[in-house]
């Protein structure tokens, strides 16, 4: 299932649907399935960007 009939079926996707919509979202942006499951398949950017700067060790975004 990809994503955008995942988010447009809303709270009604079968488990193993979310688990599958899950597992690639977590592949591609590099956080945890369980953490996008526990957003329902709708993580906040707050959360994406405070993922990436703890696995970073330098700055991350634009430079001011």
């Amino acid at each position: 299932m990809n994503l955008l009939p995942a988010w447009l079926k809303g709270g009604s996707p079968s488990d193993s649907e979310r688990d599958a919509v899950a597992a690639k979202m977590a592949r591609y942006a590099g956080i945890s399935k369980e953490a996008v499951l526990s957003y329902n398949l709708m993580v906040p950017t707050s959360f994406f960007w405070k993922s990436c700067s703890q696995k970073r060790t330098g700055p991350l975004g634009r430079l001011g």
